[in-house]
């Protein structure tokens, strides 16, 4: 199923507000909290979406792996140099630059189902593009959601078979 760009656009502009909402006010406990061995933090996942806006994953040649580029150590820095209002700002005027150029995209008369190779952008066409990018940011989006709730699990309550007093 193909969504409009019109839809994903949307999707991608709400995306910093979502994160900001998620995280703002939350103790360092769970802004830092992660599930499991090696398991990302919602921190981590932030500056993941920040890294990706700063080096414009979406619009790098296949030989660089996103792999890579999510591996590196860069998110570190952004944790150890700034607060997480900063970050959380730096994400939205990021995201607002990459919205911009995408917006010109469009209004030059780019075929959002032509090839993107020849535009010097990733294979595929810019309407796969801008789904891959969605997708993105709501895994982030889950895995900052999944990881604040997993600190809870304990004292959750499970099931309709509860017995509450």
């Amino acid at each position: 199923m193909s969504v409009p760009s019109n839809d994903l656009l949307t999707l991608l502009a709400r995306t910093p507000a979502t994160v900001r909402t998620i995280l703002e006010d939350l103790p360092e406990h769970l802004l830092h909290a992660s599930v499991g061995e090696g398991g990302s933090s919602p921190v981590i996942a932030l500056t993941r979406l920040i890294q990706g806006e700063m080096d414009n994953w979406i619009l790098l040649e296949e030989s660089v792996g996103l792999s890579e580029i999510i591996e590196s150590a860069k998110h570190t820095r952004l944790t150890q140099d700034h607060s997480l209002d900063e970050m959380l700002t730096q994400f939205s005027n990021l995201r607002e630059t990459t919205l911009v150029a995408f917006g010109r995209l469009l209004e030059g008369g780019k075929d959002l189902d032509g090839d993107c190779t020849q535009q010097g952008l990733r294979d595929g066409t810019l309407q796969e593009l801008l789904a891959t990018y969605a997708v993105n940011d709501l895994t982030h989006i889950a895995r900052i959601v999944r990881t604040v709730a997993a600190q809870f699990d304990d004292g959750a309550v499970h099931g309709s078979n509860t017995n509450r007093s």
